[in-house]
């Protein structure tokens, strides 16, 4: 029986000796599986890293040469206009020159420069924003070159009432538009960025009070003239700053800087919550963040931008509200998202 007892303890020994080899081996070999799916997995993210690198050098290589051969073209269509100027101007010291054939081509060579200046302006604004920031999402942009067409891929129009050119904050001619204040402003068709939407307006300003220093003004407008169915960038209610204004429903905030300085400054009209009323939206001057309050009327109503008023600069949208605005305004943009803080002083200092 003793004997018998023992070779059952052997048996049960051996047998959880031969349980615990055999659980061994199945640890190593799942350890060695999850370390090679592991080393496998790696490779692959590496991989894909390495893959997703190359792509995007060779998209800068492409997007560099692609700017290369603008630059080329519009120096060779510039090269051209020049020799063909310089045609006329020995033509015109002909004794028998025909004046007005000659003014009839140079006012042709003319339009074709304008071209050209244009396509610099657009080339300029391709090579000082970066794909993936400033001209994501940007619905309109107007950099007041010249004229005031928009330059993004939405073709919309404007229409110049009274507005005339002028210089900008670097004492550049023509690249900003000034307004009287009582009858000037450009009317586009673009209908604005709508509803409850995150949104950015963004622009340069440079205000003249001197006349009428607390009269309200909208530089930028879009929407009807029903409650809450505006968004201005506007300026003096029921104080002098810049206020944000939905048609009833407005607060006006304290500056770092005077508005009435006689010098530029940046303004930046930004939602970046869902469900936004007027104290949602944000301002900023020069990139600094107002949040001092000088005036305000009727928080409730909420943001809910409607169509019937299409984007004025220099005017309020609502026609019986004019506001119009005096001084100059320089690089309007809209955008249908809210701009990062590293993208409103970016846009504050260049």
């Amino acid at each position: 029986m003793q004997i018998l007892s023992t070779f059952t303890n052997m048996k049960s020994i051996l047998l959880s000796l031969i349980v615990l080899i055999l659980l061994s081996s199945c640890e190593k070999q799942v350890s060695a599986t999850v370390d090679k799916k592991k080393t496998n997995d790696e490779i692959l993210f590496f991989i894909k890293k390495t893959d997703s690198l190359s792509k995007a050098i060779a998209l800068n290589i492409g997007a560099i040469s692609k700017i290369s051969n603008k630059i080329d073209s519009l120096n060779n269509q510039l090269n051209i206009i020049q020799l063909q100027v310089n045609g006329l101007m020995s033509e015109l010291n002909a004794p028998d020159a025909d004046v007005a054939f000659i003014t009839k081509k140079l006012d042709s060579l003319i339009e074709q420069y304008n071209l050209v200046l244009e396509a610099i302006n657009l080339l300029f604004f391709e090579m000082t924003n970066s794909p993936g920031t400033l001209s994501s999402s940007l619905e309109v942009y107007y950099p007041f070159n010249n004229n005031a067409n928009n330059f993004t891929s939405s073709k919309y129009t404007s229409t110049i009432i009274g507005a005339t050119l002028t210089t900008d904050r670097f004492n550049e001619l023509n690249s900003a538009y000034l307004f009287n204040g009582k009858s000037d402003y450009i009317q586009t068709n673009y209908q604005g960025v709508l509803g409850t939407s995150k949104r950015t307006l963004a622009f340069w300003a440079r205000l003249d009070l001197s006349n009428n220093y607390k009269s309200p003004m909208a530089a930028v407008s879009w929407g009807p003239a029903t409650d809450g169915h505006r968004f201005d960038g506007y300026f003096n209610f029921d104080a002098i700053g810049p206020t944000s204004n939905i048609g009833a429903s407005a607060i006006t905030y304290q500056t770092p800087f005077k508005i009435n300085d006689n010098s530029w400054h940046h303004y930046v009209y930004l939602i970046d919550t869902d469900n936004p009323k007027v104290n949602n939206i944000k301002i900023y001057q020069d990139a600094v963040l107002l949040i001092s309050r000088l005036a305000e009327y009727d928080l409730t109503l909420k943001v809910n931008t409607k169509e019937g008023g299409p984007l004025k600069i220099g005017k309020c949208s609502a026609p019986n509200d004019p506001s119009f605005f005096k001084g100059a305004i320089d690089e309007v943009r809209v955008y249908s998202r809210a701009l990062s803080f590293s993208e409103i002083k970016y846009l504050a200092t260049h």
